[in-house]
């Protein structure tokens, strides 16, 4: 049995495409675990930079703030982006909510727990 030379193209860009797209949903599949493991750190870095935003804006107008709303930090329009507090809108996970309370300057979020300010 011979086999022609389009036919050998043929199955070498069968083959080709084939690597290629297994190896582009490996990826993908990885990236997507990885994003899943990580989000509690990220979570916990998100509510770090709030808790220093807010800090920051304690110090500066030498007050405590004891209500604030998520558009604060979720908006472009919001309180900590428009003064500079924050260089642009938190995109926090759809299943964290976040509860600060401003007696022990603390955040806790719905699924990952509590982080303490400075």
């Amino acid at each position: 049995m011979k086999i022609s030379i389009s036919q050998l193209m043929r199955f070498l860009v069968i083959f080709v495409v084939g690597f290629i797209l297994s190896a582009v949903s490996l990826q993908y599949v990885s990236t997507r675990e990885h994003r899943r493991k990580n989000r509690p750190r990220q979570c916990q870095a998100m509510r770090k930079t709030l808790a220093g935003a807010i800090e920051m804006y304690n110090l500066d107008f030498n007050t405590k703030v004891a209500d604030i709303d998520p558009q604060d930090y979720l908006s472009e329009n919001g309180r900590f982006v428009t003064e500079g507090y924050l260089q642009g809108p938190l995109s926090k996970h759809p299943e964290c909510s976040y509860v600060y309370d401003p007696k022990t300057s603390s955040f806790s979020c719905s699924i990952h727990g509590e982080f303490k300010a400075y």
